[in-house]
């Protein structure tokens, strides 16, 4: 045999080589690419409209928003970062919103540049909702039921606090605020971030920023005005008005005094 033809043979096994090697890469490929396609997405962008949507619409594109905040946090399900866009004022219908195990919200105006546009969300004062704890009445709010860690960073939103109920108790402000946590057995870390956020608390309002008593509670607020006469002792639940975050123990926060 020639070394020409031995040369054309291996040339013809080597060309075999790489037509198998090519059918089995692109198998390959298309089993890599089909097991990735099956994995729940980490982070969702859901718009929300509480006038014009609809829950029965994708919830992923400013046509098609939901009407409740609640449906995004729901779809996202647990360990989820979810990014949802208000296109309108939001009032809350229930005394809680819970965020599931792991969740971290992500809560702005949509098409806001810089706080631009601040869509106002209404916590309401609503009827106890479980029979176990004292009071009457509770602030609306997002709440944190389950172990994990939990944040919300809201930006470009207007939290607007209720006035007092004419009669009946309020229950423990752990309860009562904007963001609220399980007194017993919720997360043992949640944070708050306001950034260019408006809070409107009238003398007369009831409700804290932060209920997180009993855990660690990060706190940052920036670019945030307040429509209010004073919000000392109404930024955590528990702390008084004037304490230092270091004085507190379980509180971080930028803020000079609570």
């Amino acid at each position: 045999m020639s070394l020409t033809s031995d040369i054309a043979t291996l040339v013809g096994r080597a060309d075999a080589l790489i037509n198998i090697f090519d059918a089995k890469k692109a198998a390959i490929d298309a089993a890599v690419a089909a097991a990735i396609a099956t994995l729940p997405e980490m982070s969702r962008t859901y718009y929300v409209d509480q006038v014009a949507g609809n829950n029965a619409n994708s919830g992923l594109v400013p046509e098609q928003p939901f009407q409740t905040i609640d449906r995004a946090l729901s779809l996202a399900g647990a360990g989820r970062y979810v990014d949802i866009r208000l296109m309108a004022n939001y009032t809350f219908t229930s005394p809680r919103i819970g965020l599931r195990a792991g969740q971290h919200l992500k809560l702005g105006s949509h098409l806001s540049v810089s706080g631009s546009i601040r869509y106002k969300v209404f916590l309401g004062v609503h009827a106890r909702p479980e029979p176990e704890v004292v009071g009457d009445w509770e602030v609306g709010g997002f709440y944190c039921p389950s172990f994990g860690s939990n944040s919300i960073n809201a930006s470009s939103i207007e939290i607007v606090f209720p006035a007092a109920p004419g009669a009946g108790v309020m229950v423990n402000d752990s309860y009562n605020g904007f963001l609220a946590g399980n007194v017993t057995d919720g997360p043992p870390v949640i944070g708050l971030e306001l950034n260019g956020c408006t809070v409107t608390r009238p003398a007369g309002s009831v409700g804290v920023i932060f209920g997180a008593r009993t855990h660690f509670a990060a706190l940052m607020v920036k670019n945030t005005t307040f429509v209010t006469p004073d919000m000392a002792g109404k930024w955590v639940a528990g702390v008084a008005g004037g304490s230092t975050p270091a004085s507190v123990g379980w509180v971080a926060s930028n803020l000079a005094t609570l």
